[in-house]
């Protein structure tokens, strides 16, 4: 039970549900009571929740995951259509004009895009 430190004389120390009626002290919107411990005795410290970081959508055409569309994500598409296996390659960014297959064309589209030929791809 969770419990609030208030002057009342010879009765300083007072459990929530055992306060005298209109004793208990008022609480913020969303606040919740802070435990108080005995004299020695450490106050345990109230859990927070960490917030969840939202992951960022995954963007067609960047292959490699810096963030942004480039010649260097047509070039990697390319090596991948090729039989290279290059290095942080993410296959679901890859397919630019969503046929369901990786090839030179997907290669070609991020190309274009990334020169501005083009202004979206699939």
């Amino acid at each position: 039970m969770a419990e609030y430190r208030r002057n009342l004389g010879k009765r300083s120390l007072v459990r929530w549900g055992d306060e005298p009626e209109g004793l208990r002290p008022p609480l913020l919107l969303g606040e919740t009571p802070v435990p108080t411990a005995e004299p020695g005795i450490p106050t345990p410290t109230p859990e927070t929740e960490t917030p969840t970081p939202t992951p960022e959508p995954d963007l067609t055409g960047d292959v490699n995951g810096d963030g942004a569309v480039n010649i260097i994500d047509a070039l990697l598409v390319a090596q991948f259509y090729v039989g290279l296996d290059p290095e942080n390659f993410d296959v679901d960014n890859a397919d630019t004009n969503c046929d369901g297959s990786i090839n030179i064309v997907d290669a070609l589209l991020v190309a274009q895009y990334y020169v501005d030929l083009i202004s979206e791809l699939c």
